[in-house]
C-alpha cells in the first residue's frame, strides 16, 4: 500500500501519557485536552510530495521520518499490518 497525491501514511507511535488528576482518577490520551499532536512514522508519502525539496535538494519528507502531526488529523484504514492513519501534508507540524 502506498500513498499518492498529497496524501501520507501514518504508523501512529504510541506513548505512555496517561496522567492521575489530583483526585487520583487515570486520565487517558483521548480524555486529555492539552494533547495537541501525535507522533508518528511516515510509512509513505504521495507522489506530489516526493517532488517537494528542501534548499539543500533533500526531500522534506521522506519514508521512515518521524514527525507530529495533529490529533484530529486523518482518518484510519485497518491494513493487514495494523492500523495505518491517512492525513495530509498540512497536518504535519514537525519532522523529528
Amino acid at each position: 500500500m502506498r500513498a499518492i497525491g498529497r496524501y501520507i501514511l501514518i504508523s501512529e507511535i504510541k506513548e505512555d501519557s496517561n496522567k492521575v488528576s489530583e483526585s487520583g482518577l487515570l486520565i487517558t490520551d483521548k480524555q486529555r485536552s492539552d494533547i495537541r499532536y501525535r507522533r508518528g512514522k511516515i510509512l509513505s508519502v504521495g507522489s506530489d510530495l516526493r517532488l517537494m525539496v528542501n534548499e539543500d535538494g533533500e526531500p522534506v519528507l521522506k519514508d521512515g521520518d518521524e514527525v507530529l502531526f495533529d490529533r484530529n488529523a486523518g482518518f484510519k484504514i485497518d491494513h493487514f499490518d495494523g492500523i495505518v492513519l491517512v492525513i495530509k501534508d498540512i497536518d504535519i507540524v514537525v519532522v523529528l
